[in-house]
């Protein structure tokens, strides 16, 4: 789309960390669909991964969307590195972790 020219500013994941899934777009459809195999080229592997990855976090946490908890995972080098955020809104507190 050529809109490179038009980033102002890149937020550093080691600070600032997104909601888990955030920025992925899903798409969803009928199981027997004539046009899954069309779709199914659209899937990229490694943001797949990463995102599943991010779930199962999640899932650990038995988070909902209201839950004050944040990850990001990315390949490197064959290898998913994780970057965490949990909130207690009670307490205050803020864990962050990699």
């Amino acid at each position: 789309m050529k809109l490179e020219s038009k980033i102002k500013e890149y937020l550093d994941y080691t600070k600032w960390i997104p909601a888990i899934g955030q920025g992925a777009i899903g798409i969803e459809m009928k199981k027997d669909s004539s046009i899954k195999s069309y779709i199914e080229n659209l899937n990229h592997k490694e943001t797949s991964i990463c995102i599943n990855t991010e779930r199962m976090i999640s899932k650990f946490f038995n988070a909902s969307c209201e839950t004050p908890l944040g990850a990001y995972a990315h390949l490197e080098n064959k290898n998913i590195k994780i970057f965490g955020m949990a909130a207690n809104p009670q307490t205050k507190i803020l864990k962050k972790n990699q």
